[in-house]
């Protein structure tokens, strides 16, 4: 036999190159791109815009030059004729890339945009006009990539290979010898069906081998006529270099055997595949294996390793509703690690075959057929036969003899109450069927749930609901409480401080690797429970800090998270002993730390059920340091007055360490000499430390006067805006134009920064602002990023001149991450700023709405309205006609049920206009819609001042009704580069719902107060009236938690469901569920319940849907 052209590569370095291949930068020269239809006029395939044609794509997959080729989204079919042979045949080492968009080359993936099909006689239909293979590979390198791709209507009913994979053929070489290693990634196999073998895919191999890489698929209603609905794995070459699957699911597949996958190695050579984090559902085999189809048979070995893999409502009519393990004549024993199997079926509508399980079927007839079991459970699998979850067949001197390892079965059914296995030796001869459960939990399986015919039963470690013949050993428990958290809803989780938890053998043989339980939880918590699932007890969720070195003096302070069942007790020790006075919180705290107190620090945290120690704090002490001194120079002269030039100030006293000085306004440095600003007047405090290895000094600070000049002047001057970074505007003095003027920051009444407004901007310049120098930007510190609405206002500083369009409202969040956050104020609070109104006039304005940080539903509430306004807190519109004037600041909230938070903003109702506005106005009214009225308008006589727009409609006889105004304050780009002063003179009106009725009206634009009418104005309007999208019958839907917050359990009361399926799903604040429950008919008042006692405390969120509403209820958890 020849040596294998290519070196064999491990499946770690292999799944590696996968990744590799879909983010590796690729040259220009080496991609051929393809779209449907090609380029306009050149198709050369060097770019999107002169790519081939999808008819050249056949014969572009066939080139072995071609190493990479992109493929756009659309429909491709491997031939125009009826050509059945005809398929898409990918050369060995091309690497081909579906789902592209051209446009903007980006791409899809699963599911993907561009589909590889089979239906070449064009009836969308699959039959005998179909190609029998949609895509083919001979002999395909490891570098061979098919990346995402719909494949669907293949139809291989031909005869030989014909009569194999509809989808995909991937056949080895054997004259060169040459594997065929291809990487499937990212497809979506449907509606293919074969003949023989492997509906969607074949992987054909003696030797060499056929051992692709399949990932991040999905394969859907494929169908094959004898084995292997979606795909069928024959054999491999070499043992140590298997089939991978990983990280796809088969759904709705169908064969005799193997509904979705069959690994044979029947008649010789092996089979080995690994199958991971996969998802069988609802596939059929109207014979055996409705999912996997494991056969070893006649002389074969087929060993797969199957871990992480759900299974649930699958079905065979004969035996294996999930997985048939063959080993007649031959072996299969395959590993079973952290698999679920759910609600696996053999109907009663099979073919009244005893020997039938539901999840695995077991077959060492004449043969072996041994898996090793670990971390899986077993639910609500139904058999009409003995043995529900399994059966193990060693008849006709076979060997069939299962170790299951840590599993839990709950509420499985068959024949004669047998819910679990059925050991079949078929009589007292040489086979030998035995039967080993390991820490196990077998709990409501029915009244003989394991039983056999002269077959052996070993069981340890294990609990079970009733004692048994098999059940003496004594480290094995009974019990009449279900052990699990919530079996009906098949959480299998342990009880706290129940009968499996600690009661398992670390040492048994099962374990070995095995590091997490079936949740992905450290698998030894202590002695490791029985069951799947280890009760994980006190979880350190954060360990302290390994080490620290501090000054002598300092405090200490080192946290420790974690969480448990029940109250935490906390005990620090040092060195071993504990500490006196005790520490017995979370957080040992240390002050005034001293030489002896270096040493190691442990915390013992205590729960009902178990204790942990932490890992070890490490704490030294360094030298300390003094503190730099900040001096002026001796020669500078006092007091030092406004604008004196190149003051600076001088640090001494850190040679050798890292110098860090701060000062006013956040500015911070490390060099020795330090620049004091004099432009302003006022008192300046600067600070530094010096650290020298991790000890940082106190603080040495100075403090420069700047003395006041005359301080007058004629001041203008915005904010512009503000975010979680920054504070920004403008401001001048006219009677200095070139001299920059010092803005005090305040956060409501308090002022609590002083900047100098001295940043070039050249939209001042241009208006005429001096040299443009004028504007000012204050980072936001980190006191205000609390999650707490603050609203910041700027003044000339020594003045009274406040900023325009002070305030803003600004809500930053800090690094805090409460359990339940405060619903969220917007900014701004109102769709149009500032708000101002006039009495007498029709008045509208939309506050925006608050956001809740776990998207809950708001209560909104508003005070503080002057007469004459009125607010509807469904849509959030103020409305009205104003007959007050005055300044008015409203307070505008909201709730989450829990807790509340409130932002205030000012409303400004001007009094009656008396007189009328003049001004050299221009202006537009451009857009009239149902949503907004849109459009902008400036007085060019004061080209930045914003100008109030009144919207009214005008009746053919004259007669005008006004529906109200807003300020014309938004900035627009084209507006300030056609001159339009700074550009923020756009308006936008919502329409109110008077005006929605169904009614044309004509509409128009005017200055607010003036004879002005908006150009273009006189623009119909017709908006009809919402419509509810449906009525509500009977009385709405109403969710009680009864005594909120909770402990123990959760109670739930709901009224307005009657008659009607409810469905309720507890979780946590992160999405995690918690449990659910479903009322199928519900009752006037319905009552649910659920169990918390294993649940941490905090935010728990409770959703209950009728199929008409939904309503999500806060929960507080103690």
């Amino acid at each position: 036999m020849k040596k294998n052209l290519l070196p064999r590569r491990s499946i770690g370095l292999r799944l590696f190159a996968v990744f590799a291949l879909l983010f590796v930068a690729l040259t220009a020269s080496a991609q051929i791109h393809v779209t449907p239809n090609g380029g306009i006029s050149t198709q050369d395939g060097t770019s999107w815009e002169t790519a081939y044609p999808g008819t050249a794509l056949p014969g572009v997959l066939s080139n072995p030059a071609n190493l990479t080729v992109l493929v756009a989204s659309g429909l491709y079919k491997p031939t125009t004729t009826g050509d059945r042979t005809q398929s898409f045949t990918i050369a060995s080492g091309v690497q081909v890339y579906g789902g592209y968009d051209p446009s903007s080359g980006n791409r899809t993936t699963n599911p993907s945009s561009t589909t590889l099909s089979g239906d070449i006689d064009n009836n969308n239909t699959l039959d005998d006009g179909n190609s029998y293979h949609v895509v083919r590979f001979y002999g395909a390198n490891d570098r061979t990539c098919l990346d995402g791709f719909v494949i669907t209507g293949g139809k291989a009913n031909g005869s030989g290979t014909d009569g194999w994979g509809g989808g995909i053929l991937n056949l080895e070489l054997t004259d060169p010898e040459q594997p065929s290693d291809p990487t499937i990634a990212h497809c979506t196999f449907t509606q293919n069906s074969a003949a023989v073998l492997g509906g969607a895919m074949m992987n054909k191999a003696f030797l060499p081998g056929s051992n692709p890489i399949i990932t991040y698929c999905d394969f859907i209603e494929n169908k094959c006529d004898d084995r292997g609905g979606a795909i069928f794995n024959d054999r491999t070459g070499d043992p140590d270099h298997p089939i991978v699957i990983s990280h796809c699911t088969f759904t709705g597949n169908i064969a005799p055997s193997g509904g979705a996958l069959y690994n044979n190695s029947a008649g010789g050579g092996t089979s080995n595949a690994r199958v991971s984090d996969c998802t069988f559902s609802q596939n059929y085999a109207n014979l055996r294996g409705g999912a996997i189809y494991n056969s070893g048979a006649s002389g074969g070995i087929s060993n797969p390793r199957i871990e992480r893999c759900d299974f649930s409502l699958n079905k065979a009519e004969v035996h294996g509703g999930a997985i048939v393990n063959d080993g007649e004549g031959g072996t299969c024993s395959p590993t079973i690690i952290s698999c679920r199997f759910s609600q696996n079926e053999i109907p009663s509508t099979g073919r009244g075959f005893v020997k039938g399980a539901a999840a695995i079927q077991n077959n060492g007839r004449s043969g072996n057929s041994n898996p090793v079991i670990t971390n899986c459970s077993f639910t609500k699998n139904r058999s009409i036969g003995w043995g529900a979850a399994m059966y193990a067949d060693a008849e006709n001197g076979g060997r069939s003899t299962p170790v299951i390892t840590n599993c839990s079965f709950s509420q499985n059914s068959g024949k004669d109450n047998i819910g679990v296995i059925f050991v079949d030796c078929g009589g007292p001869f040489t086979q030998i069927g035995i039967a080993t459960f390991i820490n196990c939990v077998l709990f409501d399986n029915g009244t003989n749930p394991i039983d056999t015919f002269y077959g052996v039963v070993i069981a340890t470690n294990s609990l079970f609901d009733a004692p048994y013949a098999y059940t003496t050993d004594p480290t094995n428990l009974t019990t009449t409480t279900s052990p699990f958290v919530d079996a009906d809803n098949e959480n299998l989780q342990p009880v706290a401080c129940s009968l499996p938890v600690n009661a398992g053998n670390n040492s048994a043989d099962g374990l070995t690797g095995i590091t997490t339980d079936l949740a992905g939880n450290p698998r030894f918590v202590n002695t490791i429970d029985m069951g799947a699932y280890e009760f994980q007890g006190v979880t350190i969720t954060g360990q302290p800090a390994s080490a620290s070195a501090v000054c002598a003096g300092s405090s200490v302070s080192v946290p420790v998270s974690a969480t448990g069942v029940g109250s935490l007790t906390y005990q620090w020790f040092k060195d071993g002993s504990p500490l006196n006075p005790a520490q017995t919180s979370a957080t040992l705290s240390l002050t005034n730390v001293q030489a002896a107190q270096e040493g190691s620090y442990q915390v013992v945290i205590t729960s009902t059920c178990n204790s942990l120690t932490s890992n070890a704090f490490s704490l030294t002490l360094t030298s300390s340091q003094v503190a730099p001194v900040i001096s002026l120079p001796p020669n500078i002269s006092l007091p030092v007055l406004q604008n004196t030039p190149f003051v600076a100030l001088t640090v001494s006293g850190c040679e050798g360490g890292t110098l860090s000085w701060q000062g006013p306004g956040g500015v911070t440095g490390s060099s020795t000499t330090i620049s004091v600003p004099t432009a302003t007047t006022g008192t300046l405090v600067y600070s530094a430390t010096c650290t020298v290895g991790s000890c940082t000094s106190p603080p040495g600070s100075t403090t420069v006067t700047i003395s006041p000049s005359l301080v007058s002047g004629s001041f203008d001057g915005f904010v512009n805006g503000a975010d979680c970074s920054t504070f920004r505007g403008w401001a001048w003095d006219r009677n200095k134009v070139n001299t920059p003027v010092s803005v005090d920051i305040l956060d409501g009444p308090n002022v609590i920064a002083t900047v100098l407004a001295d940043v070039f901007r050249q939209d001042l310049q241009t208006a005429g602002k001096g040299n443009g120098k004028h504007a000012f930007s204050w980072p936001i510190p980190a006191s205000l990023k609390d999650g707490l609405p603050h609203n910041l206002s700027a003044r000339v500083a020594g003045s009274s001149f406040i900023l325009k369009d002070s305030p803003k409202a600004l809500i930053c969040v800090g690094t805090g991450t409460p359990e339940n956050k405060a619903p969220v104020a917007p900014s701004p609070t109102v769709l149009i700023a500032p708000l101002a109104a006039q009495v007498g006039v029709p008045f509208s304005g939309t506050l925006v709405a608050f956001t809740d940080p776990e998207g809950q539903p708001l209560m909104y509430a508003l005070s503080g309205l002057p007469d004459g306004l009125t607010i509807n807190m469904t849509n959030r519109v103020i409305s009205g006609i104003p007959t007050v004037a005055g300044n008015f600041v409203l307070t505008y909230s909201a709730n989450d049920g829990v807790l509340t938070n409130s932002v205030s903003f000012p409303l400004t109702v001007n009094p009656a206009s008396t007189t009328t506005v003049t001004g050299s106005f221009e202006g537009y009214l451009d857009k009239v819609e149902c949503g907004t009225i849109r459009g902008w308008v400036w007085d060019r006589n004061k080209p930045n001042t914003p100008v109030t727009v009144e919207i009214y409609s005008k009746t053919a006889g004259g007669v005008e009704t006004i529906w109200g105004s807003t300020v014309a304050n938004i900035f627009r780009q084209d507006l300030k580069d056609a001159g339009k002063g700074n550009g923020v003179h756009a308006y936008s009106f919502e329409v109110p719902s008077g005006l929605k009725d169904g009614n044309q009206r004509i509409m128009y634009g005017r200055v607010l107060g003036s004879t002005y009418a908006l150009k273009d104005s006189g623009k119909p309007l017709t908006c009809n009236a919402p419509t509810r999208l449906s009525a509500e019958t009977g009385s709405a839907l109403q969710v009680t938690v009864l005594g909120n917050p909770v402990s123990d359990q959760v109670e739930v009361e709901i009224r307005g469901g009657e008659g009607q399926q409810l469905h309720l799903q507890l979780t946590d604040a992160s999405g995690r569920l918690v449990g659910q429950r479903q009322a199928e008919v519900a009752k006037p008042v319905e009552h649910q319940r659920f169990s918390v006692s294993g649940q941490a405390a905090g935010l728990l969120l409770l959703r209950v849907n009728s199929g008409l509403k939904t309503v999500t209820v806060k929960v507080l958890k103690h």
